[in-house]
């Protein structure tokens, strides 16, 4: 497994604004880690926060074969 980093910005906001991006992943199932770091230049204030979201579709299956074939 080898680590992919995705970085996108950086951006400006006006206070209390928000802003949503969307990006595409490879089929992939399990969590990545969301961060986001935030910065005043002229307070001189920086800040950041992360969480772990968990990636997945609606129905997921996994369809493999038996381990022993044998009659009956």
């Amino acid at each position: 497994f080898e680590p992919v980093a995705i970085h996108l910005g950086p951006f400006e906001l006006p206070a209390s604004g928000t802003k949503t991006h969307k990006i595409k992943l490879p089929n992939y199932v399990g969590s990545v880690k969301t961060m986001v770091v935030a910065s005043n230049t002229a307070r001189k204030a920086y800040g950041s926060s992360y969480v772990n979201t968990p990636v997945k579709k609606p129905v997921m299956v996994l369809v493999s074969a038996p381990r022993v074939l044998a009659p009956d």
